[in-house]
């Protein structure tokens, strides 16, 4: 198969991986918010937003270098996964957290919902969700992690014939 084959296969498996999806719930709320699976390519990108580039024979990142990073790349990750945000309706199902609309993501829209004031970014809007609380934060990036690598998992598979 030429690379551009393969190319076709990886953009065809990155699509199926993107539509598989899992719901979080917030701790200590009513709130689910439904998270695509992240592929590692997508990872990558976003950690290179907030870890600067290796420089020539540097084997890694400084414990500092990452810790400072981390909590920025979870909440973007949580930003950019996020497919809607909704409330635990009184028979356990879900509706959106926009009674008039679809459900929102982290945007504008919910901000109006929550009745506050604008923030600079989605992850600003993430962590105002979370409460700034970072083991919230994490432990669902952690979720979706583990989600994400069965979704791609499982993608590659069916993709082999096994």
């Amino acid at each position: 198969m030429t690379d551009a084959g393969l190319g076709g296969l990886r953009d065809a498996l990155q699509v199926r991986v993107a539509e598989k999806t899992v719901k979080l719930r917030v701790p200590k709320t009513r709130v689910i918010v439904e998270y695509r699976a992240v592929s590692q390519k997508e990872l990558s990108r976003i950690k290179s937003r907030f870890l600067p580039p290796l420089k020539q024979g540097q084997k890694g990142y400084s414990e500092a270098q990452v810790e400072k990073a981390g909590l920025k790349v979870n909440v973007s990750m949580l930003a950019e996964a996020c497919q809607g945000i909704y409330l635990e309706g009184p028979d356990g199902g879900l509706v959106s957290a926009d009674p008039e609309g679809p459900a929102p993501t982290f945007d504008g829209r919910l901000l109006e919902l929550l009745g506050e004031e604008p923030q600079e970014t989605q992850s600003d809007i993430v962590r105002l969700l979370y409460t700034g609380n970072d083991f919230d934060i994490s432990a669902a990036c952690s979720s979706i992690l583990e989600f994400s690598g069965g979704a791609e998992a499982e993608i590659y598979e069916d993709a082999s014939g096994n």
